[in-house]
């Protein structure tokens, strides 16, 4: 299996991007349990994900390596 790289590593360690995930997904849970939430009252969610520049065939021929490109790109 294809070790990450370091940009990589530090792209998915990044505090900041770990923040708006954690918050993202706390909004989420609550919509889950029932809470009201004002926000959704006029948004809705659409989970995309990590896009980047990788073929999404080489997502499924070699998952690490296209985790290493999408993110990098």
């Amino acid at each position: 299996m294809l070790k990450l790289s370091e940009k990589t590593r530090e792209i998915l360690n990044d505090k900041k991007w770990i923040d708006i995930r954690d918050g993202w997904f706390g909004r989420m849970q609550g919509l889950f349990h029932g809470k009201r939430d004002s926000f959704l009252e006029n948004h809705f969610y659409a989970v995309n994900g990590v896009t980047g520049n990788a073929g999404a065939e080489l997502l499924y021929e070699n998952p690490a390596e296209w985790v290493n490109r999408a993110l990098e790109s």
